[in-house]
């Protein structure tokens, strides 16, 4: 696997942030105490395995859309996530084509659970 982008909006202070990682080096997010930081790594962690605790996250500014973005590459192609935080709902698409869509939350055991666990174990 490797990333490519992430955006988050709405998210804390996050009105649009749109990160790009590096190709051919590490990654690394600087920036003053308070400028968000953590808010960005827990919102990256958040798409991928949900964020039960969204509400501690809420905007603080306006009415956001409280939803990540991560695009990345892997043996299948270019994969995106979409997280909407409020709804507990992931869209997972390959190529511009949706596979996936509904809530991929960790411990769960339902089908729909049991199959965003094995994409994200195979990338």
């Amino acid at each position: 696997m490797r990333l490519l982008d992430f955006r988050l909006t709405g998210f804390a202070q996050h009105h649009d942030t749109r990160l790009t990682f590096a190709t051919d080096s590490p990654s690394l997010i600087i920036g003053p105490n308070e400028s968000g930081k953590s808010h960005l790594l827990s919102a990256l962690i958040g798409v991928l395995f949900g964020m039960p605790d969204w509400k501690r996250n809420v905007p603080w500014e306006g009415d956001g859309l409280m939803c990540g973005e991560l695009r990345f590459e892997a043996d299948e192609g270019t994969i995106t996530l979409v997280r909407h935080f409020s709804e507990n709902q992931v869209v997972v698409s390959v190529d511009g084509h949706t596979i996936y869509r509904g809530r991929g939350l960790p411990g769960r055991k339902t089908p729909e659970d049991e199959k965003y666990q094995a994409m994200l174990a195979r990338w």
